[in-house]
This record gives structure tokens, C-alpha cells and sequence, in this order.
């Protein structure tokens, strides 16, 4: 009798809660922030309709016209920089069942969580460092039933994907007026105070056992052994480089180019002429000229001999005055001509030495997804077949084409699990594999270098925290043995 009197209390309790249940949703339809708050740090333009991606279009996913994002200045450019806390509603939640929309970076600091009134946080959800918010679906653990919370959208991070986009959140409960006024009024600051993971220390991931030591270049400059210690390193962030025969290493900075001994001694050194503002390349040639690209109102391929006298200067033709889009990583060819990718071109073109242009190797085809898909060229390497890999930065894909400029190989992030962050540098390997920097994987723990086969499987990863991006690289070993030739 004891038991079938629990059994009937318990129905009725649920009777009533479900007969005072209404829909809770945040979808910001109404063209206003629907009772939340900025309770922390300062978002410009938190409630937005932007339709489309910066810098490259694209849907958002979005339920509607409105969601909140920390990404927005209120002149509608995007900047990363804002970090903040707002915050939702207090509501009764009588249902385990949630979902919401969520994209952005995916930090320890940018997220969505819910919470009860102790200022616990029970659930969370980040965004995948991706802009289109993908759906999340949460349980609620069955002693929050009943309880009075509230949804926190956190973004306390500044650098890359420091930020945070929500949409739709739809939950079963009732708003709570007086909770909601009592919570904002009594709220302590937390942004501060968020716990920090352990710090992540490099690694090399492979099912397989590869290991590799090479050269990297980009937020930092350094050769990294197959142990992930460093071998060798020197200031300052860089563009291109390689190492020498004779161990020393030739690196391209912003403006200068310069040849290291492994003790630290300058052994070569080239500025960058007037008038221009950056170089991108820095290559020793077999002729031991070095092949360097300025950047700027002249824009030219040039070899330098080792004394610094100019013996080959080639004009460049970027089609922009952009000068930080003119080109990136230059090349001679065994036949003597040069190969330049020129980004805002779309195009890899072959150069002879007296400048004229003999081929253009096109990254906006409509097989690559066309303009739209910005398939700016950055590496760009000529196979013994005639064929030339190129890495197309922006657009996150690599392609293979023919003499002919047909598309006959192409990996992008559906193949690479997503790996492919601004694609830079790269290097073909003697066994068909090809190496990939993403420059704009800025996470401690992100995958920053990875290695994919001809059949797109990725074989190995390279995670360091030590540095935020990169931007070339030299695969110098291969579990111990030299690798050569090095086309990259």
C-alpha cells in the first residue's frame, strides 16, 4: 500500500510539472537579446544577423535571422579580441532533453554551458574552430530537474577562433522572472577564473610508428628532432628555409634573409631592396645562388650570389598591388625555369629567367568549387611526371594537376578530418605522401603538421604547444634515415 502511495505521488508531481511546462527557446527571433545579459567584459554587436561568413561566404546554419555571436564590431567586421560572459534567463527546467546551436573556436574558454544558481556548470558545448554552428544535443542529468538554471555563453579567449556563435536553444521548463533578477543582481565574475587544462606537450601521432625530424618555420624557427626535442633554434618568426648539405640552415624573415651556422653565426645575409616590403622565399640552389621573392611596388624573383651581387632578377606579375598577396613559396626547376604560386591570381605560373611566362597552372576551376571557394595558391611542387601539387591556402584543399592544368588528385578536410587549417607549406616524400602545415591552427593541443598518403589517410600528426602556427617546412628524417629528394 506504502509503495503504490509513492508510485501515485510520484504521477502527480508530474502531472503538475508537466501541466505548468511550457517551451523555453532562445532563437532571438524578435530581433532582441530576449532577457540575456552582458554580464562581463564588453561584446559590440553580441545579437546579429550577419547571413554569410567573413572573409569567406558561407551559411552560418543559423535557425532564423538572428543568433548571438562575440565575433561582431558594431561597424560589422569580425575581430577575435572581445572576451566576455553573457548570460541567459533563470528557468525551471522540467525536461532532460535540450538542443542548441553552437560554433566558433573550440578553446577551454569559449563555450556554452548550463548552469544552476551555485554557479555550476553541468553541461558544456564548444564550436569545432568552424563557422557553420552545428547542433547540440544535451541530457540533463535527472537531479536538475525541476531546478532553476540558466544557459552562459563564455568567450574569454583573444586569439584565433576566440569566439563564440549560439542559436535556438530549446528546452521543456518555465521562466523564472524574480530568479532571473535576483541571479543578475547577486552574480560574482568568473571569466578570470576559468580553470585552464593541462598544458599539452608535442607530440608525434602514427598508427604506424613514423617519425619524423624537419624544419619549421612560421611563429617560431627551429629544427625538432624525431624525439620532438629541439635541435636548433633561432629568433623571431619566419617565412621559408631549408636546411644546407653542410648543416647550416637558410631561413627567410620579413625582410632579410640569412644563412645560420648551427651555433648561432651569420654566415650569409641579403636585405630586402628599396621600395619593397617582404620576402616570401629563401632557397639554396644548386649553383649555391640563393632564390629569393620580394614583395611590394617592384615585385621580383631574384638569385643572389654569395657575395650578395644580384646575377638573375625576374618581375614578378601578382596581379595586385597587395603586396602581402603577391607570392609566396618560389622554386626553380630543373629545367631552369621558376615556379611561382601568386595568390590573388589564382594561378601558378612558370617563368623563364628573361620573365616571360610559358605556363599558367590555374586554382579556380570550377571542379575546386571556382573563385568562390578561394583556392589561393601558396606551395606549389613540380613532379618528375610533369605533374605540380599545390597547396591552396583559404580554400583548405590540396590539389594535383596534370601539364594541362586537369584536376587528377584533390584532398580536402573531408578526407583530412578536418586538418586542413589554411593549408601553407608542404612537401611531397619520396613514397607518395604529402606533408601539410596548417598555418592557422593556433591550439595548443591542434594538430599543426600532418601527413596524408595517396589514398587520403592520415598517417601521422605533429601537436606542439610550444609554438601557435606554422608556416613551411623541411622533413629533414624519416625514423632515422635522410630524406631525399626534398620536393617541397
Amino acid at each position: 500500500m506504502k509503495n503504490a502511495c509513492l508510485i501515485l505521488l510520484a504521477i502527480c508531481q508530474t502531472l503538475v510539472l508537466t501541466a505548468s511546462a511550457e517551451n523555453v527557446i532562445f532563437d532571438f527571433e524578435s530581433g532582441d537579446m530576449q532577457g540575456w545579459k552582458i554580464v562581463e567584459g564588453k561584446f559590440e554587436k553580441l545579437l546579429t544577423d550577419r547571413a554569410e561568413f567573413h572573409h569567406k561566404q558561407g551559411p552560418y546554419n543559423k535557425e532564423g535571422k538572428y543568433f548571438l555571436s562575440t565575433l561582431e564590431l558594431a561597424d560589422n567586421s569580425p575581430s577575435d579580441k572581445a572576451t566576455g560572459v553573457a548570460e541567459s534567463p533563470v528557468f525551471r527546467l522540467d525536461n532532460a532533453e535540450m538542443s542548441l546551436l553552437v560554433g566558433g573556436g573550440r578553446h577551454h574558454d569559449t563555450y556554452v554551458a548550463l548552469c544552476t544558481l551555485d554557479d555550476k556548470q553541468h553541461l558544456t558545448a564548444s564550436g569545432d574552430d568552424a563557422q557553420p554552428m552545428k547542433k547540440i544535443t544535451w541530457k540533463a542529468p535527472k537531479e536538475l530537474l525541476g531546478q532553476k538554471v540558466f544557459l552562459r555563453l563564455v568567450d574569454g579567449n583573444a586569439g584565433g577562433w576566440g569566439h563564440i556563435t549560439f542559436d535556438n536553444f530549446q528546452a521543456v521548463g518555465q521562466l523564472d522572472e524574480a530568479a532571473s533578477e535576483a541571479h543578475f543582481a547577486s552574480r560574482k565574475p568568473m571569466l578570470n577564473d576559468i580553470p585552464k587544462p593541462p598544458a599539452p606537450e608535442a607530440s608525434q601521432i602514427s598508427k604506424t610508428g613514423i617519425r619524423h625530424s624537419f624544419l619549421i618555420t612560421g611563429a617560431w624557427t627551429a629544427i625538432i628532432g624525431e624525439d620532438n626535442e629541439i635541435i636548433w633554434r633561432t629568433p623571431g618568426g619566419s617565412r621559408d628555409g631549408c636546411v644546407l648539405e653542410n648543416g647550416n640552415v637558410l631561413i627567410a624573415f620579413g625582410n632579410v634573409v640569412k644563412e645560420f651556422t648551427r651555433d648561432g653565426k651569420v654566415v650569409f645575409e641579403y636585405k630586402i631592396g628599396k621600395g619593397n616590403r617582404e620576402i616570401s622565399t629563401a632557397i639554396r640552389l644548386a649553383n649555391n645562388r640563393t632564390l629569393i621573392t620580394e614583395l611590394g611596388n617592384s615585385p621580383r624573383l631574384i638569385e643572389v650570389e654569395a657575395g650578395g651581387t644580384i646575377a638573375v632578377d625576374v618581375v614578378l606579375e601578382p596581379e595586385t598591388n597587395n603586396a602581402h598577396m603577391q607570392t609566396r613559396m618560389a622554386r626553380k626547376l630543373p629545367n631552369g625555369n621558376y615556379l611561382v604560386p601568386h595568390l590573388l591570381a589564382f594561378a601558378v605560373k612558370e617563368y623563364q629567367p628573361d620573365g616571360k611566362i610559358v605556363k599558367v597552372l590555374k586554382t579556380d576551376l570550377e571542379d575546386l568549387g571556382g573563385r568562390k571557394a578561394e583556392n589561393w595558391p601558396f606551395t606549389a611542387i613540380r613532379l618528375e611526371n610533369g605533374n605540380t601539387v599545390i597547396n591552396l591556402t583559404h580554400g583548405n584543399k590540396c590539389v594535383e594537376l596534370d601539364a594541362d592544368g586537369k584536376v587528377v588528385w584533390v584532398a580536402t578536410n573531408a578526407d583530412a578530418g578536418g586538418l586542413f587549417k589554411d593549408p601553407c607549406g608542404g612537401q611531397r616524400l619520396p613514397n607518395g605522401n604529402t606533408v601539410f602545415v596548417s598555418h592557422a591552427e593556433g591550439r595548443p593541443d591542434g594538430t599543426k603538421v600532418f601527413e596524408i598518403t595517396r589514398d587520403k589517410e592520415v598517417v601521422w600528426e605533429y601537436k606542439d604547444p610550444r609554438y601557435q602556427s606554422g608556416h613551411e617546412i623541411h622533413i629533414l628524417t624519416t625514423n632515422g634515415e635522410p630524406v631525399t629528394p626534398a620536393l617541397r
